[in-house]
Order: structure tokens, then sequence, then C-alpha cells
């Protein structure tokens, strides 16, 4: 927090992680995000998701490039130019990056993901965190923290009506991976369940955090 404005640096969300985005391309979107017209973000909610699967499970979901999208989250798919999806990967860091067709989304949405269990997501003048805690082999919790760059709760309620239908939709998002999440799980523990080969044009990101658990 600075003083009490409620307001959080980006580079102090990003503090364990800082050297990472520091040796970053120029160009990379999360790059140039966090250097630029991000001095500070205003709490506006917390959600606690209880999900029923493994917590890699949901890792997993998050990080598979993107694959999911156009299947499982039709509305987010018609916000976003999925032929631009890209994926850059750091030290204990993976990227994944898309370019927007929404005024919600902004100019691109950028999904940062820290090893072990820390996301970032950027999107227009939004950004959420989601911290993923094991709880048992087949639950976790997911800490969901929203921010926007200019709003806080004391706004006029007529702009605060908009924020809240901002917030829902991204809330809608977060649902259906819950429900693929658990799908999966359930999949899982079926006894004609088989892994199978990665999706390399896709699925680095996900490559990369499972050598973090070998």
């Amino acid at each position: 927090n600075n003083n009490n404005n409620n307001s959080l640096s980006v580079k102090d969300i990003l503090k364990p992680f800082v050297n990472d985005v520091d040796k970053m391309d120029e160009q990379n979107s999360f790059k140039k995000w966090s250097d630029g017209g991000w001095q500070s973000l205003h709490f506006l909610k917390r959600r606690v998701y209880d999900i029923k699967c493994n917590w890699k499970v949901y890792c997993d979901n998050y990080l598979d490039g993107g694959y999911h999208i156009p299947h499982l989250h039709l509305g987010l798919n018609s916000e976003l130019d999925m032929k631009t999806y890209k994926t850059d990967l750091y030290k204990n860091l993976s990227i994944q990056s898309c370019q927007a067709k929404s005024f919600r989304v902004g100019g691109s949405a950028v999904y940062a993901f820290m090893y072990p269990n820390f996301a970032i997501n950027k999107y227009g003048e939004w950004l959420d965190t989601n911290l993923v805690l094991p709880v048992a082999v087949d639950r976790c919790v997911i800490i969901f923290d929203w921010y926007h760059m200019k709003a806080s709760p004391t706004q006029d309620p007529v702009e605060n009506a908009s924020l809240l239908a901002e917030l829902d939709t991204s809330r809608a998002i977060q649902d259906e991976d819950v429900i693929i999440s658990e799908s999966v799980q359930n999949g899982i523990a079926s006894s004609s369940y088989d892994y199978g080969r990665y999706a390399p044009s896709v699925e680095t990101a996900e490559y990369h955090f499972h050598q973090f658990l070998v």
C-alpha cells in the first residue's frame, strides 16, 4: 500500500520476480505494461473459490496456451484475436499474451504466471491476481483480487455500475474455468484415464511449469 490511498505499484506486486521483468526484451507486452502507465492500482474486490481439483490441474488449465479458449470461453474468445496468441518463457515466469478486439480487454490481454502458484492477468484498465493454494489431492482454493487503473469503490454509482458489469464478465470467465478444472479432475480420477503428449505449438508454458515439478 502507498500511504492511505489503497494503491499498489506493479513492481510491488511483482517484487519476487522483478529481476525477470527487468531482463525482458523491451518489446515484450508485459515489460511494456509494467514500465509505463500502471504506476498505481486500486483494489476493488476479492473472491475466494473452493475448487474440487488438484492445484496443478487448475494451473495446467491456465497455462495451456489459450488452447481451451475458443471451445470453452466463447465470450472471451470473441474479445481476443487468437491468431496473435503467444507465449514467452523466463526463469520462473511464463507470459501468455494476445491482441484484443474489444474495449473491455483494451489493446491486449496479458497472462503472467509465476512459479509455483501465482498469476497476474492484465486486460484493458483491469488487473487481477490469482493465488492458487493446495488443500488436498483433489481440492484447492483460489484467491482472486481485482484491481482497476483508475476507479475506486467510492466512485459515482453510475460509473460503478459499469465497473460492476465488467467485473461480472471477469467472474463469469473464472466460473467457466472452475467447471473446466473440476471436469478434468473427474477425468483424471477415471480408471480409463491415460496421459497424452504435449501440443508443442500451444502448451509451452504448461511444459515449462511441469519441469519445475519433476
